[in-house]
């Protein structure tokens, strides 16, 4: 009997170690593929810090710009307001420039009232395709 529970004893320990041969076979294969998916999430991750940074530097130039913007508003805001208390300035103090002022336009000025500023390509396409030639540059009456 020695012998047979010496023999049981030796197949219960031969089965709980390829029991647990196969387990570790199991856990080293489930780390495997627990450390594929860290590497992916951590490209998705070091992806996703890129296009953050990018956005970042983004708004930093934009905001860079929009100052220069501001500054420049500013200083046509400064030029502007000079130039208007020049104007109630001559208009209080020049009586030549009074009459100037409460007569009409000369010709050559009315006519740029008749023609609107062309900004851009578009509007330049849209005057054209009505058929409103341009002038030519220091022409009179477009002639």
């Amino acid at each position: 009997m020695k012998m047979g529970t010496i023999i049981g004893a030796a197949l219960v320990a031969g089965l709980l170690a390829l029991v647990a041969g196969f387990y570790i076979a199991s856990l080293r294969s489930e780390l495997e593929s627990v450390n594929t998916r860290l590497g992916q999430a951590e490209k998705g991750i070091s992806a996703r810090d890129g296009v953050i940074t990018q956005l970042r530097e983004k708004q930093a130039a934009q905001a860079l710009l929009q100052a220069r913007l501001e500054g420049e508003r500013s200083g046509i805001q400064s030029v502007l307001a000079t130039r208007e208390t020049l104007i109630r300035k001559l208009e209080i103090e020049n009586a030549e420039y009074r009459a100037w002022a409460a007569g009409p336009l000369p010709g050559s000025v009315s006519r740029l009232r008749e023609h609107p500023e062309l900004v851009g390509a578009a509007a330049y396409r849209e005057r054209m395709s009505q058929g409103a030639a341009l002038p030519a540059a220091g022409s009179v009456n477009g002639k």
